[in-house]
Parts: C-alpha cells; structure tokens; sequence
C-alpha cells in the first residue's frame, strides 16, 4: 500500500470526536471522494474481467438472442413462395395472365423497391418487362 492510500485509510478511521479527526463536512466529503474512487475501480475491474473472459454471461446471452432471431428469420422466409433468381440469365417463363413466353435477358427494381425481370418473347425480338408475381416457370 502507497503513503497516499494509508493516509486516506488512516483519516477515514478517524472519528469527528477523536483527537485531530475530521469535521463532519470534511469526513462527508473525504467518504464521497473514495466511494467515487472505488466506483471508478469496481467499473475498471469489469472491463479487465470481460477483456479476459469474452465468453461473459452477456456476451453469451447476445449470442443466443443474435441466433434466435437467425433462426426465426429464416424460418419466415422457408415459409415464403420462392421468388424466381432474377440473375438466372436464359431462364424462361410463361406469364399466365397474357399467355407471353420469354427468356430472361434482365432484371430491374423499381424506385419503390419493386423487382422484376425483362423477358424477350421465344423466337422473336419482342420484349416485355414483368414484376415478380407475375413470373411461373
């Protein structure tokens, strides 16, 4: 233990009626002043023990919680109808509505987030552009 540190045990065992002890206020403020201390090491210990143990309790709970809701999101979209590739250059579809038959010869996406594909009709050079829902292979 440093002089510092005895010196401070040493006024804090002091009682205000003792010989040469503290003033209340003085005793108040030297208390608040090592409950700060010690506020400041408790935090400073934490942080050497979650540095040394990345594993903690809450990083663990973290992890869990991360996981199910990986698990949940992906259980959504299993449930989702399966959405055409519309990277799958050459692929063709019928479109049911109209009876047009095309290959894709690319994709777009609206302003409002909307995909879809540009078909080129089989066999001709006609080319119509579809959004997703429309599209059965």
């Amino acid at each position: 233990m440093n002089r510092d540190v005895k010196d401070l045990v040493k006024r804090l065992t002091l009682h205000p009626s003792d010989l040469g002890g503290p003033s209340y206020m003085q005793m108040i403020r030297e208390r608040e002043e090592v409950a700060s201390v010690l506020e400041g090491q408790v935090a400073w210990i934490a942080r050497v023990e979650r540095a040394r143990d990345p594993r903690s309790e809450a990083a663990v709970e973290r992890e869990r919680d991360a996981f199910k809701a990986g698990v949940a999101y992906a259980e959504v979209l299993a449930r989702q109808e399966k959405q055409p590739d519309l990277t799958d250059i050459g692929a063709v579809y019928q479109i049911a509505h109209d009876g047009f038959e095309g290959e894709v010869i690319g994709s777009y996406r609206t302003r409002e987030g909307k995909d879809g594909v540009v078909l080129q009709q089989v066999g001709t050079r006609v080319v119509h552009v579809y959004g997703c829902k429309w599209l059965q292979k």
